[in-house]
């Protein structure tokens, strides 16, 4: 378990039926050197994750904004940064916002009912058939984003930040208010689900809540 910031990242995007977002948590584990930390980590989501994310998207999607905030220690302005190459990459139309795949985050601090999940909405319905995910889009594009996320994110322009991906437990921050980082655990590993997945409607844009 790491023991620096907790930050979260809040991805909109655009879908023919209205917004969405993708929504994750990061925990520092080496400190920026050129920037704030919500900028390091805005800076390293945008070159190392935005482009895996563009290639599981329907091209009738699009990544819009992302921001990132500190939910750590002393707070700070957020970390903005407008998505201007944005469009998905694969060529179908869009499933509704309430499917999504399910990418589900294991960790082993805490107990297994805190493992977390990345909901990834605007997926291309061509490849998906009978409610399940066409192989090759499942161990493609969405292989390679799962990979992606289990790497650490850099800070841009060859600083020292470094970010690692983490669960949040809403259990511990019930228990402890406020207490980001005792909440925070590695993601040790992450499952992708070939069934896709569905959720009741949220249009609305949801920003730096626990896992």
């Amino acid at each position: 378990m790491a023991v620096s910031d907790v930050y979260s990242s809040c991805f909109d995007m655009q879908m023919p039926g209205g917004p969405a977002s993708v929504n994750m948590h990061w925990q520092e584990t080496t400190p920026p050197s050129s920037m704030d930390g919500p900028d390091a980590l805005s800076g390293g989501l945008m070159a190392q994750i935005v482009p895996l994310m563009r290639e599981v998207l329907s091209n009738e999607c699009k990544f819009t904004q992302l921001t990132v905030y500190k939910k750590s220690g002393t707070k700070t302005a957020p970390g903005n940064a407008t998505i201007a190459v944005g469009t998905g990459l694969s060529g179908g139309d869009a499933l509704p916002a309430q499917f999504g795949a399910k990418l589900v985050l294991g960790q082993t601090f805490f107990d297994s009912k805190s493992n977390g999940m990345v909901w990834v909405p605007g997926l291309d319905e061509e490849r998906v058939s009978v409610s399940l995910l066409d192989p090759a889009y499942l161990n493609g594009p969405i292989k390679d984003l799962a990979d992606g996320l289990l790497l650490d994110i850099a800070e841009p322009a060859a600083g020292d930040g470094r970010f690692r991906l983490v669960v949040v437990s809403r259990k511990f921050l019930v228990a402890n208010p406020g207490d980001w980082i005792g909440a925070a655990a590695d993601v040790v590993g992450i499952s992708r689900l070939p069934l896709v997945g569905r959720q009741k409607r949220r249009r609305s844009k949801v920003k730096g809540g626990a896992s």
